[in-house]
């Protein structure tokens, strides 16, 4: 994994088996509150265009 800026790039994958699957969970802290998107890209040898998904995510102030 590899992180610059605001995008963090994981290691190919060589092969993923039939039924597979291969799964990262991305902690992140916003700057400040509100809702914000995030979104993944994901790009195969084996797809014409990368695979988009975009989410409204919320974030809140921390309470101390």
């Amino acid at each position: 994994m590899r992180a610059q800026g605001q995008q963090v790039a994981f290691e190919v994958i060589p092969a993923l088996g039939v039924r597979a699957e291969q799964v990262y969970r991305v902690r992140v802290k916003a700057n400040a509150a509100g809702a914000l998107p995030f979104r993944v890209q994901l790009s195969s040898d084996q797809l014409r265009t990368p695979l988009v998904k975009e989410e409204s995510t919320t974030f809140y102030m921390e309470q101390r």
